[in-house]
């Protein structure tokens, strides 16, 4: 660092690497995109079991499930690229994202396990459906902790 480096530039030098070591944040409106799409995306492909896999409806429904997976999948790969800082490695886990990620442990139980019923009851597109259901609002909980600030 240079000697004649003025007060101000060093508190934005600072300030700036501080903001790239930050844990990463989600925008706000993440959460319910990614719980909604997987949530929908499961529930398109339940539907498409449910109907028989061989009239248009079923395909149609089919078609949109993997549709929104793949619109699920694409985001995170899409927040990842923005996570990349200049060879900054951000941050873990704050505590509140710590005791989300633990809580939601409960959700994901209690998705397979409904799931797993319905599996057992011998209607895997009902399984389907309520895996999907319990695991998007679980993923919207989790991710909520990543949130931006307001």
């Amino acid at each position: 660092m240079a000697a004649e480096l003025i007060p101000e530039e060093a508190l934005r030098i600072a300030a700036e690497t501080r903001r790239s070591a930050a844990p990463p944040r989600v925008p706000a409106w993440f959460p319910p995109y990614a719980g909604g799409t997987f949530a929908l995306a499961m529930a398109a492909i339940g539907v498409s079991n449910l109907s028989g896999g061989d009239h248009g409806a079923a395909q149609v429904f089919g078609i949109a499930g993997i549709v929104l997976v793949v619109a699920h999948l694409a985001m995170y790969v899409a927040l990842v690229r923005r996570w990349r800082r200049g060879g900054l490695v951000p941050l873990g886990e704050t505590p509140t994202t710590q005791f989300r990620r633990r809580a939601s442990r409960w959700f994901l139980i209690a998705a397979l396990g409904v799931g797993g019923v319905c599996f057992l009851l011998g209607s895997s597109g009902w399984g389907i459906i309520t895996f999907g259901l319990i695991a998007g609002a679980e993923n919207w909980y989790r991710l909520v902790g990543w949130t931006r600030p307001e």
